[in-house]
């Protein structure tokens, strides 16, 4: 099954501050839910993660890599890919950042995923709707370290 996301929300930092937060890996990996563990080695983030969809619950080892980061355009691409519960996911994020009209930072994300597995087999609206929850939670967190 392949699920897209997008959305924005809005950091009362600035564009710098703010994008030194989200594109540095030891920095940003402390806004994961449910993270149990994780390591850095450059660019990459590996990490276990404990999350459930449904009635489908587990740990899920995953992977990020930074694949593009252009500090001078506020431009970043996400190489994340996972498995855990029987399933594995993989997906591109892209990520944007401008200053925002009422102060602060907007960041936009747009994703294409894939999921396979017993996940795959959820309606793509709860498939949806949770990462959804979970790209929010995230946002949440940098949000509230920014302040």
């Amino acid at each position: 099954m392949t699920i897209q996301i997008k959305g924005s929300f809005v950091v009362p930092a600035d564009r710098a501050k703010t994008w030194d937060f989200v594109s540095t890996p030891d920095k940003i990996v402390t806004c994961l839910p449910g993270l149990q563990e994780s390591r850095i080695d450059g660019n990459k983030i590996f990490a276990r993660i404990k999350a459930g969809v449904g009635f489908i619950k587990g740990t899920f080892a995953v992977t990020c890599v930074i694949a593009e980061n252009d500090r001078e355009r506020y431009h970043a691409k996400l190489v994340i890919s996972g498995s855990g519960a029987a399933s594995s996911f993989n997906a591109d994020v892209l990520i944007d950042l401008k200053e925002a009209a009422s102060g602060g930072s907007e960041l936009t994300y747009s994703s294409d995923a894939k999921v396979s597995g017993p996940l795959g087999s959820l309606a793509s609206s709860m498939i949806e709707g949770a990462a959804k929850k979970l790209v929010d939670q995230i946002f949440t967190c940098v949000k509230e370290k920014l302040s």
